[in-house]
């Protein structure tokens, strides 16, 4: 691993810990779905968390660090210069289309 490589940072401490948590709190919710009963009490209060964490991603995606921002997610058009980036943007968007109607459709 090169000195750079070792040095690039994706997300700051805050991003990380927002997608743990919310990765956790997802896990709790179906748990509790699918346990019913009186648990469906901790499955209210965990949405209610998934909801606090949406809110505070939504302004740290504003307010946060470089790269936890909304701007940094992606390039301008323009910076896209050749054709092949440009089709492996595409290829990107439509797999990650896809990855969200397949979670989607969990809920049955």
């Amino acid at each position: 691993m090169t000195r750079e490589a070792a040095r690039a940072r994706v997300w700051d401490l805050p991003t990380r810990l927002f997608h743990w948590a919310l990765a956790a709190c997802v896990v709790m919710v179906i748990v509790s779905a699918h346990v019913g009963g009186s648990a469906m009490t901790w499955h209210m209060r965990f949405g209610y968390v998934i909801f606090t964490l949406l809110a505070f991603r939504l302004v740290w995606g504003f307010v946060g660090g470089r790269w936890s921002r909304f701007a940094s997610f992606v390039d301008a058009p323009a910076t896209i210069d050749t054709m092949g980036s440009r089709a492996i943007a595409l290829a990107i968007a439509v797999l990650c289309a896809i990855g969200v109607a397949a979670l989607a459709s969990l809920d049955t």
